[in-house]
């Protein structure tokens, strides 16, 4: 049982198992974590630990990174110039009206989200005006095709539904459960449309992206990953100092067992099994969110990058989700650095309360 690269001893783990035989239902989770629930516990956690201890266990608020800003995440798309005879060859193919919507008055007012699906009706169209005979659009299919991850880069990350996503806005509604559905579904349809396949988009491109704006709040999970982490830490600290000693013949005392009461009922029982399926959901939406960006990697402006690896990057150890998973793991050598202390055996525990 790995967190955060570290490894839990395994009389710790049945310790914890033997505590989750009742499993919370994730969107519940979900909607108690936005409304404080999982903070609730966390604060009444640190409250038993500084009260056991006697010592106070502080915590300090952390600010976070914010989205960047849309400007600066657009990708530049080369328009494509053809002179008055050739657009005269294209209404052969029925092409003319396809290039005379793209350059009326609407299509300037039209969404990144449009822009793609006219970029892929115009190669699907051209493709067909070469098996006519127009040879000399080959180079400009080239060009599109070439500049095409840059014209979904914007109608992705660099979009508004994704900056809503994305962002630190506070709504009123949670972080849904369903939004690893809808990231998933968001990596399967770039991937068609890398494939220049268009008919997918049609149907669920604009949809998916909307539904993100409904279901995903980003920021808020980051939020609670950072109170996660500093109350973790906080009792971390706590439990680690030595001076002076909870056990000073190396065995246990009144003080320590009020603490593995603490552990037993607070930690086990309430907080880990709440945050531990949260960060469990967390998983799969990073997951699908990571393929989508893995697909689009070279048209990720450094700015994105940059915030990317200082957040949620599963590859990058400094990351907020990834020092989140370390405090978890760091805490519970915390513990067992306490009970070794005082000749606690976590072996002897399982199924005590």
């Amino acid at each position: 049982c790995r967190c955060g690269g570290g490894r839990y001893p395994q009389a710790m783990v049945k310790l914890i198992r033997t505590f989750q035989a009742s499993v919370l239902l994730v969107p519940l989770l979900y909607g108690l974590a936005a409304c404080g629930g999982a903070a609730s516990n966390g604060e009444q956690y640190l409250q038993r630990i500084s009260a056991a201890l006697d010592r106070p266990v502080i915590t300090a608020p952390v600010e976070l990174i914010p989205y960047p800003a849309r400007r600066t995440l657009q990708r530049p798309i080369p328009s494509l110039n053809i002179s008055v005879a050739q657009f005269a060859r294209l209404h052969a193919c029925d092409m003319g009206g396809l290039l005379g919507a793209r350059n009326g008055s609407l299509a300037r007012l039209a969404r990144d989200s449009q822009r793609l699906l006219y970029e892929l009706t115009w190669l699907e169209a051209a493709q067909g005006c070469i098996e006519q005979g127009q040879d000399w659009l080959q180079p400009l299919v080239e060009q599109k095709t070439s500049s095409l991850p840059d014209v979904l880069w914007n109608a992705t990350f660099a979009s508004a539904e994704l900056s809503t996503a994305m962002g630190q806005s506070v709504a009123s509604a949670s972080h849904s459960a369903q939004a690893d559905q809808y990231f998933r579904m968001l990596s399967d349809l770039i991937n068609s449309a890398l494939q220049q396949d268009r008919l997918p988009l049609d149907n669920e491109f604009e949809n998916t992206l909307r539904q993100l704006t409904l279901t995903a709040r980003i920021g808020e999970r980051r939020r609670n990953w950072s109170t996660l982490r500093t109350q973790l830490q906080a009792a971390s600290d706590a439990l680690s100092q030595r001076e002076p000693p909870v056990c000073l013949s190396g065995l246990p005392n009144d003080r320590s067992r009020r603490l593995l009461a603490v552990f037993q009922r607070y930690y086990v029982t309430l907080w880990q099994v709440e945050f531990s399926q949260l960060l469990s959901a967390d998983e799969r939406w990073l997951t699908a969110l990571a393929r989508s960006i893995d697909l689009l990697q070279n048209s990720a402006p450094l700015e994105f990058q940059t915030w990317y690896d200082n957040t949620l990057n599963a590859q990058v150890s400094n990351s907020e989700w990834q020092r989140t998973k370390q405090a978890v793991a760091d805490h519970v050598h915390a513990w067992q650095g306490l009970f070794e202390q005082c000749g606690i055996d976590l072996a002897t525990l399982r199924g005590t309360t």
